[in-house]
């Protein structure tokens, strides 16, 4: 079922790339509109080795047992680049939505940012999988092959920190963004980011006098509101329920006295099912909730800065501003 779960990533991410070639080739223009096209290209890749890692275990079910060979070396190396690659990159894709729409920041049309931090993913990962890949350091554990129990650190800063890191801050992140989204968090600006004042309120209509502020609810848009924020919310949620079952086992793995082979393999087939089927669930709700990147509608997509509220669409901060700024937010999320 792990094998099987692998392979049926792997096509929903083959499917997807087939249609945005189509679109981009019937369009005649690339998919790379945005730094979040960007993001989800590195997290689908990442969803493709993760697939190839479960699929490899193929060979294990046919033989019977799990072997020290160039094919555990192989699984081994992978296993890092997958759900290491996917936690990561999830993580980059949160906290720039985060940033784009509770800051109101304006992405540059520019895609070097999202370019290096794809480059420092992909470096980060070779780095530890080419690092113990060279000594043939891969072992049975015992299911199929990762770093041996041994390397408690190895382990935690090339797999373990990232998954718990993202889960941490994907949650808090999107609850911050939610209760912003409701107006419970009152934003006032103060020009640049790290200047902005936050205010916890029950009235969503009320504002300090006599200062600027980003209103985030309009009264009229309350059911597009949480509409929004539900959609953003299935993001965190989809995560912690496929990784955190994971997370849990492993670290118990690494508690004295608890042994990997100690756990029956019926425990961790579920869980393992669903981390090695993270692209289906990736690749359903991008879709569905964010179905203007990457060309999937086979429309025109528009450029993330519009979408966001950027350089086209400034925020008024005026006291009566033409456009409510959630207009152009909803924009973003939808």
């Amino acid at each position: 079922f792990i094998s099987g779960a692998g392979l049926l990533s792997i096509l929903s991410v083959f499917v997807v790339f087939s249609l945005v070639t189509r679109n981009a080739i019937i369009q005649k223009q690339h998919p790379f509109r945005s730094h979040i096209d960007i993001y989800v290209v590195s997290l689908f890749v990442s969803n493709i080795f993760e697939g190839v890692f479960a699929a490899m275990s193929i060979k294990w079910v046919r033989t019977g047992i799990v072997e020290c060979e160039a094919h555990c070396s192989a699984q081994g190396f992978l296993n890092l680049f997958g759900q290491t690659g996917v936690a990561m990159n999830t993580l980059a894709i949160a906290v720039h939505t985060f940033c784009a729409v509770f800051f109101r920041w304006d992405p540059p049309p520019s895609k070097i940012l999202p370019l290096c931090v794809v480059a420092c993913i992909w470096l980060y990962n070779l780095g530890f999988a080419i690092g113990y890949v060279v000594p043939s350091t891969y072992v049975p554990t015992p299911f199929w092959c990762s770093l041996p129990r041994n390397l408690i650190a190895a382990r935690i800063f090339s797999q373990y920190l990232w998954l718990c890191l993202t889960i941490i801050t994907s949650i808090t992140l999107y609850i911050i963004l939610f209760f912003s989204l409701r107006g419970n968090i009152q934003i006032t600006s103060g020009g640049k980011w790290y200047r902005h004042k936050f205010s916890i309120s029950r009235a969503t209509s009320r504002r300090p006098t006599g200062m600027p502020s980003l209103r985030v609810e309009d009264p009229h848009l309350s059911t597009p509101v949480r509409s929004a924020a539900k959609k953003m919310l299935w993001y965190p949620i989809a995560y912690v329920i496929i990784s955190l079952p994971a997370v849990v086992i492993r670290f118990g793995v690494l508690k004295d006295g608890v042994s990997s082979q100690s756990i029956p393999f019926e425990r961790l087939a579920p869980w393992y099912c669903l981390v090695n089927g993270a692209g289906v669930v990736n690749v359903v709700l991008f879709t569905l909730t964010r179905p203007k990147i990457l060309l999937f509608k086979g429309g025109e997509q528009e450029d993330e800065r519009a979408e966001y509220g950027g350089r086209n669409h400034r925020t008024s901060y005026s006291e009566t501003p033409p456009i409510s700024p959630m207009s152009l937010e909803l924009k973003a999320i939808s």
